[in-house]
C-alpha cells in the first residue's frame, strides 16, 4: 500500500483507530511501557506513513510507526 504521509487520510486505516491514546504516550521512561503499543503497531497497514510523519514533523513524544522517540532519535542520527 503506497500512502502519501503528508495526506492525513492514512490516519483513517491506522491500527489504532479509537484507541486509548495512553499506551502510545505511557508515563515515565522505558520502552518496556510501550509494548502494549508496539504490538498494534505491528500489525498496522499504515506504519510507514505514520513513521515518516513523526520523522517529518520531528515528534518527540510517543510512539509512531512502531517506534518509540528514542528509537526515532537514533534513526534521524543514522540516516544525517
Amino acid at each position: 500500500m503506497t500512502v502519501n504521509p503528508s495526506d492525513s487520510s492514512w490516519r483513517k486505516q491506522a491500527a489504532c483507530r479509537g484507541m486509548n491514546v495512553d499506551i502510545f504516550v505511557p508515563e515515565g521512561p522505558g520502552n518496556l511501557l510501550y509494548l502494549e503499543a508496539r504490538t498494534v503497531c505491528e500489525t498496522c497497514p499504515v506504519r510507514l506513513p505514520c513513521l515518516e510523519f513523526a520523522l517529518d514533523n520531528c515528534e518527540e513524544i510517543g510512539m509512531y510507526g512502531g517506534l518509540t522517540p528514542r528509537e526515532r532519535r537514533s534513526l534521524r542520527r543514522s540516516t544525517a
